[in-house]
């Protein structure tokens, strides 16, 4: 685990350097707290349930160095050509061989340098993210995004139920020869469940002790019935593209 840089910080007197925005959850399709509280649940949250959300709210925010996964295209074009820079491609000598990359963490900040994070004129936490974009392959693309994040205070009916993020992602696009997507995202919200192409599926999962809604989705042009989704196992593919979503890691003080 990457160690980080030990520091105080004076904050906002709730665990961030800034107010962290409200946000009306009520119809939403999919919803979870950071404390497991969800769409499902029915009732109200425990205090336990409150207080975890928090907890994993400062976890992410202070703590999160990145997450891992694999993200995989198929060039029937240029294969020679897909080798990305920063990531670990295998099979990279036999063009016959699908290409794959791990994802790797990439680090957000230094834990200290997320004090900073914070827009003084509405007083409110700055979105904390990074995005990596590849275009490897003349006459198609292959991008991989990876992550950008941020906070909420979730209300259901007027009530506050708990700390919610918003949202890690494994993005694969393929356009060499029409289009191919593979996403699979983590968060604590999706709006709605439909799609204008392509296929979806949601679960509510638990990734390195933390509750999110999952997002897969996959799409091909060529509507074979290769769009394969699998949310609760964080996956998505088609014949030519595929991402996963393996886990996360964090920083550690010495």
């Amino acid at each position: 685990m990457p160690e980080a840089t030990p520091f105080a910080a004076l904050g906002a007197g709730n665990g961030f350097p800034a107010c962290v925005p409200r946000l009306d959850i009520d119809d939403y399709a999919y919803w979870t707290t950071l404390g497991g509280f969800n769409k499902n649940s029915g009732g109200t949250p425990t205090e336990f349930q409150i207080a975890k959300s928090e907890e994993n709210a400062m976890k992410l925010f202070w703590n999160l160095y990145g997450f891992t996964g694999r993200a995989q295209a198929v060039s029937f074009a240029f294969p020679e050509e897909t080798i990305v820079t920063n990531l670990t491609v295998e099979d990279e000598d036999d063009p016959d061989l699908d290409q794959t990359f791990d994802i790797v963490p990439s680090n957000i900040k230094q834990p200290y340098q997320r004090v900073c994070l914070k827009d003084k004129d509405k007083n409110e936490i700055i979105r904390l993210g990074y995005a990596k974009a590849y275009e490897p392959v003349p006459g198609g693309r292959l991008v991989l995004l990876f992550a950008s994040n941020f906070f909420y205070r979730l209300y259901v009916n007027d009530e506050y139920v708990g700390m919610g993020f918003f949202v890690l992602s494994a993005f694969v696009r393929y356009t060499g020869f029409g289009s191919s997507e593979s996403v699979v995202r983590l968060g604590s919200m999706v709006f709605s469940e439909e799609v204008d192409y392509g296929v979806a599926e949601y679960a509510y999962v638990t990734v390195n002790g933390i509750p999110f809604v999952s997002t897969a989705f996959a799409y091909d042009h060529s509507n074979d019935g290769s769009e394969n989704v699998d949310a609760e196992n964080l996956s998505a593919s088609t014949n030519v593209t595929n991402a996963t979503i393996t886990g996360l890691e964090f920083y550690t003080y010495p």
